[in-house]
């Protein structure tokens, strides 16, 4: 689990396009992915994203998505 948010970049760029561009998988890739982050990271950075992506992880998502076609990396992580 601590090494998921790796390997979702490592999926080709249409399938991360679409996970993060589909609002509710967006929603789940989100929570899953920031739970991940946090416990690898364990910092409180890590903790305050993913208990935000609980609440709004669609518009977190699609900023993470903006993120990715920029730079291949997402937000925070």
């Amino acid at each position: 689990m601590e090494q998921l948010d790796k390997s979702f970049l490592q999926f080709p760029p249409i399938a991360v396009i679409l996970l993060l561009l589909i609002p509710v998988v967006n929603h789940i890739c989100e929570i899953v992915l920031r739970l991940s982050i946090f416990l690898r990271k364990r910092d409180a950075i890590s903790l305050v994203m993913f208990i935000l992506s609980i609440f709004v992880g669609t518009i977190i998502g699609w900023i993470d998505l903006v993120m990715y076609l920029l730079n291949k990396k997402l937000i925070l992580a």
